[in-house]
């Protein structure tokens, strides 16, 4: 078959006659660094993608968030939504709070 190299094909039936010594050493050299350096190659290739989908999948969960918030809010009564409408906050982080201020 076209690319694959059978020890007993190359070797064994048809035995190099120029240096032998030569051309079975970059045989198992080739047999040995080739399979490394194309999982080397993939594992680039699949590390590359994950930043790339992770990306879109953080995209994919704040657009499903945004939609069920807005889902939820229009199950409210308008009376309700109107009375809790804010148009302005301002927080300040280090005033401390009564009960009644943090729940509304």
């Amino acid at each position: 078959m076209m690319g694959e190299f059978e020890y007993k094909d190359v070797l064994v039936d048809n035995p190099p006659t120029y240096l032998p010594g030569l051309y079975y050493f970059f045989f198992f050299l080739y047999g040995i660094f080739v399979p490394i350096i194309f999982l080397n190659l993939l594992i680039g290739l699949a590390v590359g993608d994950i930043s790339r989908i992770q990306s879109s999948a953080e995209l994919q969960v704040y657009a499903k968030q945004v939609e069920r918030l807005i889902q939820i809010e229009r199950g409210f009564p308008e009376a309700l939504r109107m009375r809790t409408r804010v148009y302005e906050h301002t927080d300040y982080p280090n005033m401390k709070l009564s009960l009644r201020k943090k729940v509304s």
